[in-house]
């Protein structure tokens, strides 16, 4: 906290408060005007100070408790203005305009309501107001907080004459120029008071607001002028201000992402890279502020800089991760749009490019490959995944407590490995046959000497940021059997496997819902969910049937 001094040429204590370097450049210049309340003996106490490097100004008070006081309210103040720039300019709802409206309309009732002078000065108030809202009047002396509306009605008198709201009826309606001049300052005092930074297009509705605001003040406190202190049906109209989520930058949003949703160390490790690079595109925004324009140049700038990425990846990974993480913030409300929402890459794919399964003599040759191999992993993923339709990285996973035989069939219980693994989703998990070819080779052999442990890495670390033990196993597999002459791109090293499996399933009259129940696929329809179940002897059947096709 900025404690008061005090200056050798001053009995009064001074606030003196440095301006972060993060927002000094764009708040050099601005000036913000503070309200301090009556407290102890001093009067209340309103000035205006210019932000540049530091913010100085009195704050008129030889106590020392007051002093801390105001200037506790000037940095809770500062630090609104702070946090609004650090998010930028954001577009306010027609509710928070009228709100932010409402609070001009409370401090002119706050400032001169006790004491509010004459009822003339009220009357010439409320009637430039009127002119200048109604566009009757190019321009007018900016509203004056410090003091009785004097002035107005001086000027009221000299433009207008003694019948005001007549000659204000008689001037055309056509010119608006002048709110900036009448309710700009005002305007400032109110979006610095809130901490709110308008866009450009919301400045001219905010002036016209406060416009009416003031002249609903002018009225009222022509009624106090008048001894009339009853209740206030103006007050009523204006809603309370909706503040918007505080700044939050883009890394910290997307680690409250990451410990909610808790994706795979490989997705953390993709996307942290996604949303390193869109941070430093944009030069470390808020989150908040990150706007469609950012998100359409940084797009761009990927699609066309010194590194360009294809389509593909920038449609499928670089905004498909930012999308999501933004819409986690807009559901937890710490940002208050998604501003990749809108955004797309014109992507189509061509022939050519799409996956493919392996045909059925591939899928041989790879057996017969893998039968010579003593590699655990070599030996025996290839055929756990051909005839199982499983993801590679599933059955990588798999413990020796997780082969089980029951009513004569030995099953494979796919699971999370319980030293950190996962699975894709709900579906993954399920219970599957294995096929008799593994267990006249001497799979379940092998599954007792390595006991009830993993079956092809050694323990993980259990750090769910790191990629689990399976990821080296499933790249080294993958690596092997490209190096074994199994290298057409459109053919995953192992994932063909999995394609190859449900295709096979077509090709000898297996249902969808049967096969998808086998692989962990997501059933396909509300009564393949939850009213039809496939027992273990209707999956061993359809796994023996899909594998003569390849196995005798």
């Amino acid at each position: 906290m900025t404690r008061p001094t005090r200056r050798s040429d001053s009995s009064y204590f001074q606030f003196q408060h440095r301006v972060p370097l993060d927002v000094v450049q764009k708040a050099r210049g601005r000036s913000i005007t503070f309200n301090f309340p009556a407290m102890g003996l001093d009067d209340e106490h309103t000035t205006t100070a210019k932000l540049g490097v530091h913010v100085k100004f009195s704050l008129k008070t030889r106590d020392p408790d007051v002093s801390k006081a105001r200037s506790g309210l000037a940095e809770e103040q500062l630090r609104r203005v702070y946090d609004a720039l650090r998010q930028g300019p954001r577009r306010q709802t027609n509710k928070n305009l009228v709100a932010l409206s409402g609070a001009a309309y409370r401090l002119l009732i706050t400032k001169f309501g006790d004491d509010p002078g004459l009822p003339d000065g009220w009357i010439a108030f409320k009637g430039i107001n009127r002119a200048v809202f109604e566009g009757r009047v190019p321009g007018a002396p900016p509203i004056d907080l410090l003091n009785l509306p004097d002035r107005d009605l001086k000027l009221a008198r000299e433009a207008f004459g003694r019948d005001l709201t007549t000659a204000i009826n008689s001037l055309p309606d056509n010119t608006f120029a002048g709110l900036e001049s009448r309710f700009g300052q005002v305007a400032d005092d109110i979006l610095a008071m809130h901490g709110v930074e308008l866009v450009e297009d919301d400045r001219p509705r905010l002036l016209y607001l406060i416009g009416t605001a003031a002249y609903d003040a002018g009225r009222r406190l022509r009624q106090h002028a008048r001894g009339d202190y009853s209740e206030d049906p103006s007050e009523k109209r204006f809603p309370p201000y909706e503040a918007a989520p505080p700044a939050i930058a883009l890394t910290d949003l997307f680690n409250r992402w990451k410990a909610e949703r808790q994706p795979p160390a490989s997705t953390l490790a993709t996307w942290r890279g996604v949303v390193r690079s869109l941070e430093t595109f944009v030069g470390n925004k808020a989150a908040g502020a990150i706007d469609e324009n950012d998100i359409l140049r940084w797009k761009d700038d990927l699609l066309t800089g010194d590194r360009p990425k294809s389509a593909k990846t920038v449609k499928d990974s670089y905004l498909v991760a930012i999308k999501t993480v933004f819409n986690f913030g807009v559901s937890n409300r710490l940002v208050p749009q998604n501003p990749a929402k809108d955004v797309r890459v014109l992507h189509r794919r061509r022939a050519g490019e799409t996956k493919l399964p392996y045909d059925d003599d591939e899928v041989r040759a790879l057996l017969q490959l893998a039968a010579g191999e003593r590699h655990p992993s070599r030996r025996w993923l290839p055929y756990l995944a051909a005839f199982s339709g499983s993801r590679i990285g599933e059955v990588a996973q798999l413990w020796g407590r997780r082969i089980i035989e029951r009513d004569s069939i030995v099953i494979m219980q796919i699971r999370p490995a319980e030293d950190g693994g996962r699975l894709k989703n709900l579906d993954s998990e399920r219970d599957v046959p294995i096929h008799h070819s593994l267990l006249d080779a001497g799979f379940m052999g092998f599954v007792r000497d390595r006991g009830e442990g993993p079956l092809f890495y050694e323990r993980s670390s259990g750090n769910r940021e790191k990629e689990h033990a399976t990821a080296g196993v499933t790249n080294r597999l993958g690596q092997w059997i490209r190096a074994s002459g199994f290298d057409d791109p459109r053919k995953q090293p192992s994932h063909a496997l999995r394609h190859w499996f449900n295709s096979a399933g077509q090709r000898v009259g297996l249902s969808d819902a049967l096969v998808d129940a086998i692989s962990g696929h997501a059933p396909k329809t509300v009564a393949d969910r939850h009213y039809r179940h496939a027992d273990m002897a209707m999956k061993l059947n359809a796994v023996n049937r899909i594998a003569a096709l390849v196995w005798p």
